[in-house]
């Protein structure tokens, strides 16, 4: 693809603007859905263009051009080029930063773009095969399956009239498996996503997102939830697996540590910042560097993306910020202004956002619990900017006298997202992150984990 964002930011039309920038994507995909019945969809898509977003006297204008080429481009600017209205109507400074000129590829063996369509679907379809054949014999009650399979390819180029050059090339893959089982009346449903920016050769047998322990994993939640009873009801000591704790963190803190969303009254203050709102134990990690979740080594503003400690031993040390928020806040960005796809401007967003581990087993977290509940895996809930949460767990596991017994079905936990980050008294060694999308009027890949973690008192109750 031609870069076209440098010739469009020396249009003589742009030398009495405040500040000038231009993202350019291709980006090329391949979808698959299979479901027990086969394949239901095989797309090919593939989405070329061009946005501009400039600042003329404190205001942001923006706008985009699908399948850019040297000769629209010059049409818009001579025609319909000023009819374009201000994005919002508020006078903006922008924090001062680098200036970038780089080129940013990831390297992998096999990709969308090396890679013949027969290999790349022969990926789902070992799936299909495995799930059919466990359907029709130990898995019986597998009732139906769905298998999502995207691969894809972008070409990223930025350009600002600070003089930022950037370039980003890189592969993205992910695989979802859906299962629902239905036995006696019951049904029970479990899911397992991974993906992020590597090759295809990371679904390979032993590779990093080798389906077939994804199967196991999912076959054997299913057939415990199915056994499962209800969960208990009532405020108990629980113990959250590392989705949990990740969605905890993501949903319920991290969103409230969003600049934009803080300044529009969110229950954490700027003026908060060097204040305990954790215990000593709580260290929280905002990092753009997570190959399987949201890797952003430059922002949609060409902002250099460095990890950020947001929570440090309980105390707040920083918002999540873009330029205009961090010249409010008087913060540096750290890379937080994402997009979409060229058809946005860039708006504050998390990328891969993680409570720090800590030293105990999980037989340590679960030892000193006479009765509680342990809950494995995010399939559902909701947050509130006022500080509260409820979460929903694929499944759960009664714990007694220090031991996980026998598995509940349709649980959830709910409580005080500030009470829970004060009252966590147990964070485990072990460490691991989900990949998923996050919605804020865009949809976005994010990253979000932690350690398994304990907490003395969660109100527990099913869905």
């Amino acid at each position: 693809m031609e870069d076209l964002t440098s010739f469009a930011l020396n249009q003589p039309i742009f030398k009495n603007f405040d500040f000038v920038e231009c993202r350019q994507e291709l980006i090329q995909t391949i979808s698959i859905r299979i479901t027990e019945d086969g394949v239901k969809e095989l797309l090919f898509n593939e989405d070329n263009g061009l946005s501009i977003r400039f600042l003329k006297d404190g205001l942001w204008f923006f706008t985009f051009i699908t399948n850019p080429n040297k000769k629209s481009l010059k049409k818009i600017f001579e025609s319909n080029f000023f009819q374009i209205k201000p994005a919002y109507f508020k006078k903006i400074e922008l924090y001062d930063t680098d200036v970038y000129v780089d080129n940013v590829t990831v390297k992998v063996s096999k990709s969308l773009l090396n890679t013949n369509i027969e290999e790349i679907a022969d990926i789902p379809l070992s799936v299909y095969e495995s799930l059919l054949d466990l359907k029709k014999s130990e898995a019986s009650f597998i009732k139906s399956f769905n298998i999502l399979f995207n691969s894809s390819y972008r070409e990223e180029f930025y350009s600002n009239s600070e003089g930022s050059r950037i370039t980003q090339t890189h592969p993205f893959n992910r695989l979802v498996i859906n299962l629902t089982g239905l036995d006696s009346g019951k049904r029970a449903r479990s899911s397992e996503t991974v993906g992020g920016v590597r090759g295809l050769e990371a679904f390979k047998t032993g590779g990093k997102w080798d389906p077939e322990p994804l199967i196991t994993r999912s076959i054997n939640r299913v057939k415990n939830i199915l056994a499962g009873s209800t969960p208990p009801k009532g405020a108990v000591p629980v113990v959250m697996d590392p989705s949990m704790t990740g969605t905890l963190i993501h949903e319920a803190f991290g969103h409230l540590c969003e600049a934009d969303l803080a300044a529009a009254g969110g229950v954490i203050k700027p003026q908060q910042i060097n204040e305990r709102i954790a215990n000593e134990n709580i260290t929280i990690i905002d990092d753009p560097l997570n190959l399987d979740g949201g890797w952003i080594p430059y922002d949609q503003e060409g902002v250099k993306g460095v990890k950020s400690v947001l929570v440090e031993k309980g105390v707040l040390k920083s918002f999540m910020v873009n330029r205009e928020y961090a010249r409010l806040f008087n913060q540096p960005p750290a890379g937080n202004a994402r997009a979409s796809s060229y058809r946005y401007p860039p708006i504050i967003r998390m990328r891969n956002t993680y409570l720090k581990n800590g030293d105990l087993s999980f037989e340590e977290l679960v030892e000193d619990i006479d009765k509680g509940v342990f809950v494995e895996k995010f399939i559902g809930g909701q947050a509130s900017l006022l500080g509260a949460f409820q979460f929903a767990a694929q499944i759960g596991w009664i714990i007694e006298h220090g031991e996980l017994k026998q598995p509940v079905r349709d649980v959830s936990i709910s409580g005080s997202t500030f009470e829970t980050l004060m009252s966590i008294d147990g964070i485990g060694e072990n460490f691991d992150t989900d990949i998923g999308t996050c919605g804020k009027g865009q949809w976005v890949t994010v990253g979000d984990g932690g350690p398994s973690v304990r907490v003395p008192k969660l109100t527990v109750g099913g869905i």
